[in-house]
């Protein structure tokens, strides 16, 4: 009786060594995390990096490729491919017969809000970042470009859609459409403020050429 008196008397002494704060609260494995992240002026490139990436997205899922919308669905190239049934979605897009749910539109508002989504992450946590204020201005108005851009491809496909100016919180995932007058009312406010501090082309040193500038 007495062992066993002593066997709970230590298994709750190691219950609660193992529920000291110190215990509990570990440092992430992962060197980089959202908290300590968004700290120094590397880390503001980064972000701004990673909006601009979206310009590029090819894939995401179905293939979001902006000539699907300007050059196939004008009159100045057709859809091209082994066949009708080669991405036949296209085709049905390229003759205004495609429905409404197809993937590749679906892909084209992801990539879209993807944009808005990274550009808006800038907006947020950039300015607290203490760092040469020029810089800064700069890396926020590209952003401001790139949200703008990315409204302008939405608006002019699918007219009025969800004005999404913020990170968004997960109880606000349902947003209301904006109307299309709305939206570029927020595009133009956005492109003038990014004109403001845009940097010229001389500016920028040549390995940032490319950039978004004045």
């Amino acid at each position: 009786m007495k062992n066993i008196r002593l066997i709970l008397c230590a298994l709750v002494f190691l219950g609660a060594a193992a529920c000291q704060k110190d215990f509990l609260e570990k440092k992430p494995i992962v060197g980089v995390t959202e908290e300590n992240f968004y700290r120094t002026e590397e880390d503001a490139i980064a972000a701004v990096n990673a909006a601009y990436a979206t310009l590029q997205f090819q894939l995401s899922p179905a293939g979001h490729f902006r000539w699907f919308w300007g050059d196939i669905m004008s009159d100045d190239a057709t859809k091209g491919g082994s066949g009708d049934n080669d991405v036949n979605d296209l085709l049905q897009l390229e003759n205004f017969n495609g429905s409404s749910n197809t993937d590749l539109l679906e892909s084209e508002w992801s990539a879209n809000f993807e944009g808005i989504y990274r550009a808006n992450v800038v907006l947020e946590k950039v300015p607290p970042i203490v760092m040469d204020e020029n810089l800064k201005a700069r890396i926020l108005a590209e952003a401001r470009f790139i949200r703008a851009w990315n409204f302008y491809n939405l608006v002019t496909m699918f007219g009025g859609v969800p004005l999404v100016d913020h990170v968004l919180a997960p109880s606000e995932y349902d947003m209301p459409r904006a109307s299309a007058n709305e939206i570029w009312d927020f595009i133009e406010q956005d492109l003038d403020i990014a004109s403001r501090d845009l940097w010229k082309r001389s500016e920028y040193p040549p390995a940032d050429l490319g950039r978004i500038t004045q």
